[in-house]
Parts: C-alpha cells; sequence; structure tokens
C-alpha cells in the first residue's frame, strides 16, 4: 500500500519530520496509520544522502520481517522436523503470496538441498499498530498489541545426503525469479542474510543412515471414549509409514505409560476427578518414532459423576479458515492458541465426541484484552475481557451434542471473536442429563413431503423440513423409563412464527433469527414406560423445521 506525495509538498515533506508544519501534515502518522510501504516523491534526488529525516520516513515505512528462532535437531537423518519463528516489527504486512523455502548449505557453501513450504508471510502481521485518534482511546499517538510470532514447522526428509556438517539455510521464493534469476531477493531484519537471499539458521549434522531411517506418519484424531473414576479410555487415526507400525507409545504428561499395538488404550489406577494429558507417538521396527500427537486432555470422573475432555484449538486435526491462526501464548495450556477468528474467519474442533448424545456443558477457555462474543454452533456466547492478551479467562455454556463424533465450530460474522486457547466438554455423568433424538435418525419416520437438509448450526449437521400440511416426522423408540411426566425440549429452526401437534399436544414455536439459527421450546408429555413414538405435525400449517428433540 502506499502513494504520491503531493507535488507542492514533495520538495520540504521531510524537512519538519516527523509532525509536520504548514502544509506539510504529520507525515509519521500518515506512514503508521496508512500501513504504507512505498510512497512516490519525485523530488528524492535532490534530498541529502545523509539526511536523517529521509533515512527515519524510509526505515519507518513497510513491514520488517525478523527470524526470531529456529528449531531442529542438531544432529539428524531420516525424516525431521524444521521450525521457525517469524515477527514482524514493522507498520504493514507483507502483501503478497511470497513462500519460503529451507535449504542445506554444505561446509563450502554451497546449496546441495532445498525444500519448498507454504509458509506464508502475509499472516505474519505487524506486531503492533497505531490507534486512530477517532477511536477514542487516549492520547496520540497511542498504540495497540495487534499480530503475533509467528509460528511455522514443515517435516522435510534428509535421506541421499552424504553424512556430515551442513548449515540450514532460509529465504523467500521471489516468483519474478522465474523470468530471471537475478530477481531481488527479500531481506529479513537479521544480520545472518547473506548476499544470494539465504538467511543462516543454524548449524546441523546429518548422520550415517544404515536401514530404514523413515519414522511413521504422526497419530491425529486423539480421542477419548470414555472416563471412569480411575482410567481413561483412548482412540486414534492409525499411522502409515514407509515399512510398517509397529505399535504406539502412549504418553502421560509427557512420560510413557504403555504401548499398543492398535489405535485404543485405557490408562488405569487414576485418581479420581484429576485432569490428564495424553499424547501418543507412533514407532516401526527400526526404532523410529514419530512426532507426538497433539495433545488430549481428560478429567476422571468423581464418584457417581462425569468429567471432562479437553480440545487443543491448534491440534492438527481442527479445521481453520480465513484469517484463524496458531500463534503462541505462554499462558495458555498448549502453548498456543488460534486468533483472528470471527469476520468470516472460522474455527472447527472436530471430532468432539458426545457420547451418547444430548446436553453438555462446553467451557471455552480464550485470551481477550476486550469483551468480545462468538457464535458457537449457531449460539451466541458473551467472553468478558481478561487482563491481557496473555492471561486466560473462560467461559461456560451449555450445548446439545449428537452421540458419537461432532464438531464444534467457533465465528463471529460481524466482529472479532477471542483468541482460543482450547474447549472443554463435560462427559455424560453416568446418563443423568436428558436423551437426545436426532430427527434425521434413521430409525424414525417421514411421510409426505418432510424430508431431510443439511444444516450447518444443527447438532448432527442436519434438520428434517417440510413437516405439516399433512406430513409428519415420529421419532420412534423414544425411551420412556418407568413413564410419567418428562420434559421434552424441541430444537428447531424457523424465520417465522409457527405451531406444531406433538402427540395431540399444540406447541408453539416463536421465530427464529433465521432457518440456519436454532431455537427450542419445552414442555410436558406423558410418556408409557419403555419405548414411545413422539410424532411432531400440522394439519392447516407448516410446522418448524426440527433439528433433534431431548427427553428428561
Amino acid at each position: 500500500m502506499g502513494g504520491e506525495l503531493r507535488p507542492e509538498i514533495q520538495s520540504t515533506a521531510f524537512q519538519y519530520w516527523p509532525n509536520g508544519s504548514g502544509a506539510v501534515d504529520n507525515l509519521k502518522a500518515c506512514i503508521e496509520l496508512d500501513h504504507a510501504t512505498w510512497m512516490i516523491n519525485e523530488q528524492s534526488g535532490n534530498y541529502a544522502s545523509g539526511d536523517a529525516n529521509v533515512a527515519a520516513a524510509v526505515r519507518l515505512m513497510g513491514y520488517n520481517l525478523t527470524v526470531n528462532n529456529a528449531y531442529y535437531k542438531n544432529t539428524a537423518s531420516g525424516t525431521v522436523n524444521v521450525g521457525v519463528q517469524i515477527s514482524n516489527t514493522g507498520v504493514a504486512p507483507f502483501y503478497y503470496p511470497w513462500t519460503m523455502v529451507l535449504g542445506l548449505k554444505n561446509s563450502s557453501g554451497t546449496v546441495v538441498r532445498t525444500f519448498d513450504t507454504s509458509w506464508d508471510l502475509r499472516t505474519v502481521q505487524p506486531l503492533q499498530i497505531r490507534n486512530f485518534p477517532d477511536w477514542n482511546v487516549g492520547a496520540d499517538p497511542s498504540y495497540r498489541a495487534y499480530g503475533y510470532p509467528q509460528y511455522f514447522q514443515t517435516s522435510v526428509s534428509l535421506s541421499g545426503l552424504a553424512a556430515g556438517d551442513y548449515q540450514w539455510v532460509l529465504r523467500v521464493r521471489n516468483p519474478l525469479e522465474t523470468v530471471n534469476a537475478n530477481a531481488k531477493k527479500l531481506r529479513f531484519a537479521n544480520t545472518t542474510q547473506q548476499a544470494d537471499g539465504w538467511l543462516s539458521l543454524g548449524a546441523t549434522t546429518v548422520a550415517t543412515g544404515g536401514g530404514d531411517t523413515t519414522a511413521p506418519s504422526t497419530p491425529a484424531g486423539l480421542n477419548t471414549t470414555g472416563q471412569t473414576a480411575s482410567s481413561v479410555s483412548l482412540s486414534w487415526t492409525a499411522s502409515t509409514d514407509n515399512v510398517g507400525v509397529t505399535g504406539y507409545q502412549i504418553l502421560r504428561g509427557g512420560t510413557a505409560v504403555g504401548t499398543s499395538a492398535g489405535t485404543t488404550y485405557t490408562d488405569s489406577g487414576l485418581t479420581a476427578s484429576t485432569a490428564y494429558t495424553y499424547t501418543v507417538k507412533a514407532y516401526d521396527a527400526a526404532g523410529n518414532y514419530s512426532a507426538a500427537s497433539s495433545p488430549l486432555t481428560a478429567t476422571t470422573s468423581a464418584s457417581g459423576g462425569g468429567g471432562t475432555t479437553s480440545y487443543e484449538a491448534e491440534a492438527s486435526g481442527n479445521t481453520r479458515t480465513g484469517t484463524a491462526v496458531v500463534a503462541a501464548c505462554g499462558a495458555c495450556s498448549g502453548g498456543s492458541k488460534v486468533g483472528y477468528v470471527g469476520n468470516g474467519a472460522t474455527l472447527a474442533f472436530n471430532g468432539v465426541a458426545g457420547g451418547t448424545g444430548g446436553s453438555r456443558t462446553v467451557t471455552v477457555y480464550y485470551t481477550s484484552a476486550e469483551a468480545r462474543t462468538a457464535v458457537i454452533n449457531g449460539q451466541t456466547v458473551n467472553l468478558p475481557a481478561t487482563a491481557n492478551w496473555d492471561t486466560v479467562g473462560s467461559a461456560s455454556f451449555t450445548l446439545n451434542l449428537a452421540s458419537g463424533s461432532n464438531t464444534i465450530t467457533i465465528g463471529n460474522p460481524s466482529g472479532w471473536a477471542p483468541d482460543i486457547d482450547r474447549i472443554t466438554v463435560a462427559t455424560s455423568g453416568g446418563g443423568t442429563g436428558p436423551t437426545g433424538y436426532e430427527a434425521e435418525a434413521s430409525g424414525n419416520t417421514r411421510t409426505g413431503t418432510a424430508v431431510i437438509a443439511a444444516c450447518g448450526a444443527c447438532s448432527g449437521g442436519s434438520k428434517v423440513g417440510y413437516v405439516g400440511n399433512g406430513a409428519t416426522l415420529a421419532f420412534n423408540g423414544v425411551a420412556g423409563g418407568a413413564g410419567g411426566a418428562k420434559t421434552v425440549t424441541v430444537y428447531y429452526t424457523s424465520a417465522a412464527a409457527r405451531s406444531a401437534v406433538i402427540n395431540g399436544q399444540t406447541v408453539n414455536f416463536p421465530a427464529t433469527a433465521n432457518w440456519d439459527t436454532v431455537g427450542s421450546a419445552s414442555f410436558t408429555l406423558n410418556l408409557a414406560s419403555g419405548s414411545n413414538t413422539i410424532t411432531i405435525s400440522n394439519p392447516s400449517g407448516w410446522a418448524p423445521d426440527i433439528d433433534r428433540i431431548t427427553v428428561s
């Protein structure tokens, strides 16, 4: 972003740096508030080469990217992970989709291997931005925290490299290099960047290979399948390996507690009402171990009660869209959080265990220096401000989950949500809560025009619409226990107020915000002992679209 200085001030634009005078505005404020990376000044040739004001203005413009840290093994072979942390102390982001390339230089300084990455410089936002005066947030100038040091990581294969000493190096690929190999190189602020564009990250030794040196892939989808007061049961998705996976190592709190030849494990002998954090590594017959899976925190049950399962925001199995990005967070449980959620960007926690389904207490752990809201599976949740962006707060609410695996999506279509550390989901607590029944379940009966339709805000991702005017939806196999009066809650979507006849009883449903927003209405219904059928209809009009019902 940039522009041309007005011709009448070009010869004196920097004379009154930074605050300006007369016809010249505060140029420092212009650069900071416009996030400028360039300015056209046709009189620039008339400035003295040593003009300190011009130098200060030029240094202020644009991005200022620094590789703060590099992460790799000092001695490595086979497949290894390499990571870097990059921050931006400039006034502007890098605006173009240029990616980075890793390389290895031998002792003669020759690049002998390169590794393309998907690392995108646009995600490295300025650490702070200047407040506009009309924001009325204090004295001018004042600044606010904005971006984060961005962490990038990739796995690369050292197969075929001769054993010896090398230097890890990094550079940014200029797309114009495909036209001319001498295209300008992007410069980092680090002094270790060389004229060829390669930035030195540090020394490493490639060890002698000898046999299979390829580690299995990292286990994904670590989940809990149940807890008791003294045990936690785990499951995960199988890893792959170039030769074959021999087994899995299970770690509790970073310490190995057992192995499994398959993709399940039960850790026993635990303490009631205690949180435990697990990771899993895959290994092969040659002794190669994968990286640890994303952590999972599970809480054992209290006597007669239920525990909670924790899901990290930065877990690899989650889905981020738009600007949502993983950032370092020292106070967060996994050392990271996901920021820039909202304004169309979303964070989806996949594989959330719903047990037998029904109402669950969900707790969101987050950081936010200001009060914000989030829309979570169609439900608006208010999240009070925390002390700063590095202090974790929490807010709890009730969410209805389907039996089995669920997705919990956090967003905000009209503003920013807070930065998300993790969520916890309460387990069933021994079946004392309501029992949920999905409208689209295969055991139900639909007649007439009643049809299953997609519904992103609905608990199972679907609903049943066009119920009424003779068409019906029957929930079969509803458990009535010992029989008697039960509270039935209908979860529905309806952009207009409607009514339904449910087992002969008329129930009124207020309008929801739109056809993708879920509301609920509760009423009392007498059920027989054992199995029941609950039928929803409307003989003289349309009923709302039905997401599910719960019975308690």
